[in-house]
């Protein structure tokens, strides 16, 4: 409960009629209690279960998130903030996709690459149900994916998204599969790690269509596994940046004051060294643009700042580590590294550096960004201290080698 606080409205705790002031303060932290003793709560289950009726409709998933439409044309407040989280940070929220996606309001930050239309064309004339899509780090995978989900579900698909491992997925999955909808898409990134999960969709599944994503050079190693179970795939490489997402990202980058130095260089001078010098990557781009900007100044003062607090610099450098290898990091996988007693101190939830990389109100971790990872982990960090970060970390992960998830970071590490 603590390290999701999504959860909190959710919970509630059946405690003694008598239970003491402290103790109801406390239990107030991670839920409601309810102080009617154990045997009213059994009265009341009876009560309701003589007149309980089950619904049938619409089944949730908690492994693979729904993409449903949102439209917040009242609420929706636009910063430029968002801007620069996204392109030094990497943190999105699938709500600021959304807006971007319907041009509301005048929201043209993100580069919407030509790919989306070209997989457009082949849904609607059923021309393929599998599809791939690679690139390199730091090359727009993530955002991507995105928008592609965001313009598949206003095109009226319901998309499904994996996010986490379950004791239910397989459950899930069959439920997705057998859906009387006709137009359902089930998005994976990274399934190199969920061949399993494949496996399960392969057999299952009628009409659904599959989108996979993944780094280029592990996709280079794990395609013809794909092919092997799925036959014909539509692959799309997004490494590089075609002439209108070059001309998208000068305009976004002249918008935003992101040239710095470059300021001065005439449009046809930006596509050339875009072009040239960037090699197209997106990556390229981000890396100057981290380096003339102060963001890995903030963080070697954050670094600094933090070195002396043990536990703390640890959590960091686990969360850089994780970008770099494409870890599925929720906020409750720090306990592994940092230790679940020390996340649960007042100290660390109110510390302004670890408020940097980790939003507690939304439960999760606001640093994704593996190009700004790879710059921190280069420019500011002892290799040496990564290097034990790494082996600690590799000793705990053993011992949880049970679970997938933390199964699949030891496969990586």
């Amino acid at each position: 409960v603590f390290f999701n606080p999504n959860l909190y409205d959710k919970c509630f705790f059946i405690v003694s009629d008598k239970e003491s002031d402290s103790s109801i303060r406390s239990i107030k932290k991670f839920g409601t209690p309810v102080p009617i003793g154990l045997e009213s709560f059994t009265s009341e289950i009876s009560r309701v279960q003589a007149t309980y009726i089950r619904s049938l409709g619409e089944f949730h998933t908690y492994s693979f998130k729904k993409n449903l439409i949102r439209i917040h044309k009242n609420t929706l407040e636009f910063r430029d903030s968002i801007v620069y989280d996204l392109y030094t940070k990497g943190d999105i929220s699938s709500d600021i996709v959304f807006s971007n996606t319907l041009k509301f309001p005048n929201f043209d930050f993100l580069i919407r690459r030509d790919v989306i239309e070209d997989i457009q064309i082949k849904l609607k004339e059923a021309s393929t149900n599998n599809i791939v899509v690679h690139s390199d780090f730091g090359n727009g995978k993530s955002v991507f994916l995105k928008m592609l989900s965001a313009q598949l579900a206003l095109d009226g698909y319901s998309v499904f998204e994996y996010a986490k491992f379950s004791s239910g997925i397989y459950r899930e999955i069959e439920k997705i599969c057998k859906s009387d909808n006709n137009k359902i898409v089930i998005i994976i990134d990274n399934y190199s790690k969920h061949f399993d999960l494949l496996d399960h969709i392969a057999l299952h599944r009628d009409n659904a269509i599959l989108i996979l994503s993944e780094r280029t050079v592990i996709n280079d190693l794990t395609y013809e596994k794909l092919e092997e179970r799925f036959g014909e795939l539509f692959l799309y490489d997004l490494n590089k940046l075609q002439e209108n997402e070059i001309i998208q990202l000068i305009e976004i980058l002249d918008s935003y004051g992101f040239w710095k130095d470059k300021s001065h260089f005439s449009h046809d001078l930006k596509v050339k060294h875009i072009t040239k010098d960037c090699n197209s990557e997106l990556r390229s781009v981000l890396m100057e643009l981290l380096e003339s900007s102060d963001m890995l100044k903030r963080f070697n003062n954050v670094i600094s700042d933090i070195h002396a607090k043990k536990g703390y610099y640890e959590s960091f450098i686990f969360i850089l580590v994780s970008n770099i290898y494409g870890f599925e990091l929720e906020l409750m996988d720090l306990g592994i590294q940092l230790g679940y007693d020390k996340m649960n101190s007042s100290a660390f939830l109110k510390d302004r550096n670890v408020l940097e990389f980790i939003n507690f109100d939304k439960g999760e971790i606001v640093l994704k960004s593996s190009v700004l990872a790879q710059s921190i982990l280069e420019k500011i960090v002892d290799s040496k201290v990564i290097v034990d970060t790494l082996l600690s970390l590799f000793h705990k992960l053993d011992n949880l080698k049970h679970y997938k998830p933390y199964r699949n970071m030891l496969k990586s590490l």
